[in-house]
């Protein structure tokens, strides 16, 4: 596979957790990120596999229609 640069912009606290997390893990940033993608991914493809038009709780626990 080939790498493609891209420009990332982050708030502060996220830039500082992201250092902090790579320095401690002794990964590189683009690697922290790439495996966050990659469960964000993964998360969408499993919610629209999941999709079947029934009812589903919001973050708030209401019952909304999935249409």
């Amino acid at each position: 596979m080939k790498f493609i640069s891209t420009h990332v912009r982050l708030l502060e606290d996220q830039y500082n957790w992201l250092r902090r997390h790579c320095f401690e893990a002794r990964i590189s940033q683009a690697e922290a990120i790439r495996l966050a993608l990659e469960l964000y991914r993964a998360t969408v493809v499993e919610e629209k596999k999941n999709f079947d038009g029934a009812e589903i709780e919001n973050a708030s626990g209401h019952k909304a229609s999935a249409t």
